[in-house]
């Protein structure tokens, strides 16, 4: 017998195909859709050629071809199979039901074996949207739904198979026995109901032989299933006082004996109305768990990586899932009895307790049903953030809370970086626009500085070859020739320094730096203004020992630096004024000092002073010629050297520029 044989004959030993809806199915489908949130839940049984629903919440279908069912390849494998999204999965992007009805996007399902391990299906989860896979808890939990698909359908099979015995005379006084004597076998299959548990709780034995109690979907289906636990065990119970559920949803008090039954595991009840009872308790439409709900809903309590928590009106904690305890650093038996406010920062203390004093006051928490973020505390002191859903209930007439408590630290985080990476992009838009206007404030001066040159070119040009011009060239021919050499020697100047500037800022300049004596390069550069100097009155000094130490530069970039500094000095400096070029040992270089009695410029212009084309203007001086590239050349220059350049100005008050270098031990040091 093949593999496909033998399983197809275990689906068939289960008597499950084309059955109608079971309660105890769909409340595990519902379960599984309600705790993973998606819209679809299916049990799912795999049979030759079709795949057919046995429970099946939010589709409108009993079955599907087996050649479109995911669920077929499921079975194929030993795990959990997901995929996040069908479209892009080969498998599945062609499959008529990913490109219609009901658009399968998100699927996961787990197998569902029989008791000998026959993959008879599957519990699958079905979202018509892309999703994440399942993390290593929820595929846990899903594990845990298909057990509970399992159980129910060896419940089922269990009391299929089971032959209803005729009923013995000696049975007789079983059946006109005036209380509802119910006998169930170990899986929970009603074995034996009598004619008062028909007239209690409105069943015919007919109807539920072989079926599970029906009070486990009721409010105390919990305790039933403890009841036959210990009745299954070997022990006698009398006297216990619970609530059952009859057919028309009324809930009787009842009082219950129990027994060991006749076979292994399980059970004999004796079940009466509870004489001490005054009051029906009224039955809640769907608000009762199942056995298997519970047990479900337990097991992702204690596998979510959130905090569980409950506590009473009094504020103490009562229960404590690991969550919990891995999020606050506290065990389970070290956090239950104290305080909830424990668990925040002294700071927020004062106002909980107020708060919870309230609650009892007023009989009602006005934060339940909310969704909070604030401040935690950690047992080794740290505080982090966390966001909790509050709510609460009445147990026994005592009011209850619970909470569903979220560490996010990691999203605050991320909420940070995000934050930083916008201010970041904000600052760097903000530069590149600066940048985008100085280019254009560059572009537009360098088109000034280079047109007026060359149109002075060419209007003498077009003198010198008019020939009705002949006689005006003739008497003036040596000024016409000097003006175009000197537009041209200032045209190519004009390049010159701005291909210095490009190769400076662009790192590509050819130095060769090493030792250099200071005091001979600036008595040279104050050598070559002098002249100008002169003929503008100027008072030109230049303080310099030869005793200087050496800096470590570049010879031709100092001289460089030096004559744009000195350059603009003599050219800003008014009729008279004095300029002095100071050369000073330093902390740890060699401190070279412009400084000139000019008409200064306002601090707040200084940075356009150092843009390339950046003259500040001055409400006392008139315009000056120059390109505005020499202070920014120096900077460069200065910088490229290792060194520092400093502005100061003032109106009124003239300008000192600094330049710091290096001493040539201590860079070469740096350098070794």
């Amino acid at each position: 017998m093949t593999d496909e044989t033998s399983r197809l004959a275990a689906l068939a030993d289960t008597q499950l195909l084309d059955t109608p809806a079971e309660p105890a199915f769909d409340q595990v489908a519902r379960l599984a859709a309600r705790l993973f949130d998606v819209p679809i839940a299916l049990v799912s049984l795999i049979d030759a050629e079709r795949q057919w629903f046995k429970a099946c919440i939010g589709l409108d279908a009993a079955e599907t071809p087996r050649e479109h069912a995911f669920c077929a390849h499921t079975i194929q494998q030993d795990g959990i199979m997901v995929v996040p999204d069908a479209r892009v999965d080969p498998r599945f992007a062609d499959n008529p039901l990913v490109t219609g009805e009901p658009h399968i996007r998100f699927y996961a399902g787990a197998p569902v074996r029989a008791a000998t391990g026959e993959k008879l299906g599957t519990l699958c989860l079905i979202d018509d949207t892309p999703r994440a896979p399942l993390s290593e808890a929820e595929l846990s939990l899903l594990r845990e739904l298909a057990k509970l698909a399992e159980e129910q359908i060896r419940v089922r099979s269990a009391a299929a198979s089971a032959s209803a015995q005729p009923t013995p005379d000696g049975d007789r006084l079983v059946q006109a026995a005036p209380d509802a004597l119910i006998q169930v076998d170990a899986t929970g299959g009603v074995v034996a109901w009598n004619a008062a548990a028909e007239r209690l709780f409105g069943w015919s034995a007919a109807t539920l032989r072989g079926m599970p109690l029906p009070f486990l979907d009721g409010v105390a289906g919990d305790a039933w299933c403890a009841l036959h636990r210990r009745a299954g065990s070997g022990e006698t119970v009398h006297g216990w006082h619970s609530h059952a559920d009859a057919r028309d949803g009324t809930v009787h008090p009842v009082r219950v004996d129990a027994a060991p039954g006749p076979d292994a595991g399980g059970a004999v009840f004796t079940v009466a109305p509870d004489p001490d009872a005054t009051a029906e308790v009224p039955a809640e439409p769907g608000g009762g768990s199942t056995v298997g709900e519970a047990r479900a809903l337990n097991a992702f309590v204690e596998m979510t990586r959130d905090g569980v928590i409950t506590a009473d009106l009094s504020g103490r904690i009562t229960s404590w899932n690991p969550g919990a305890a891995q999020m606050f650093g506290r065990s389970a038996d070290d956090a239950v009895g104290r305080r909830l406010s424990d668990l925040m920062p002294a700071r927020y203390r004062a106002a909980h307790e107020a708060g919870m004093a309230r609650v009892a006051r007023e009989r009602r928490s006005r934060l339940a049903g909310q969704q909070l973020e604030m401040t935690a505390l950690h047992r080794d002191g740290t505080e982090f953030p966390i966001e909790l859903a509050v709510t609460s209930w009445l147990e026994d007439g005592e009011m209850k809370f619970g909470a569903v408590v979220r560490d996010i630290s990691r999203r605050r985080q991320a909420e940070q970086e995000r934050r930083a990476v916008m201010e970041a992009l904000h600052a760097e838009k903000e530069r590149a626009e600066a940048a985008s206007h100085a280019k254009s404030r560059f572009l537009a001066n360098v088109s000034h500085e280079l047109r007026t040159p060359l149109n002075a070119i060419v209007g003498f040009a077009e003198i010198l070859a008019d020939p009705a011009m002949a006689a005006v060239v003739q008497a003036n021919h040596r000024t016409y020739g000097q003006d175009i050499l000197d537009s041209g020697r200032y045209l190519l100047s004009v390049i010159d320094t701005l291909m210095d500037l490009s190769r400076a800022e662009a790192g590509l300049a050819s130095f060769d730096p090493g030792p250099v004596a200071v005091a001979p390069v600036v008595q040279r550069v104050a050598r070559m203004v002098r002249e100008r100097a002169r003929l503008a009155n100027q008072d030109l000094r230049v303080e310099a020992a030869d005793t200087l130490p050496p800096a470590h530069a570049d010879e031709t970039a100092l001289r460089r630096i030096l004559l744009n500094l000195a350059t603009n000095a003599v050219q800003f400096t008014g009729e008279g004024g004095a300029i002095v070029l100071r050369a000073t040992p330093g902390s740890d270089g060699v401190t070279i000092t412009v400084a000139d009695t000019g008409p200064g410029m306002d601090p707040a212009e200084i940075p356009r002073a150092l843009e390339p084309f950046g003259q500040p203007g001055h409400p006392f001086s008139a315009p000056t010629e120059g390109t505005g590239l020499g202070l920014p050349i120096a900077k460069q220059l200065t910088r490229t050297l290792g060194g520092e350049l400093h502005v100061d100005s003032a109106p009124g008050a003239g300008t000192r520029v600094t330049v710091t270098l290096p001493a040539a031990e201590s860079a070469e040091a740096s350098a070794a």
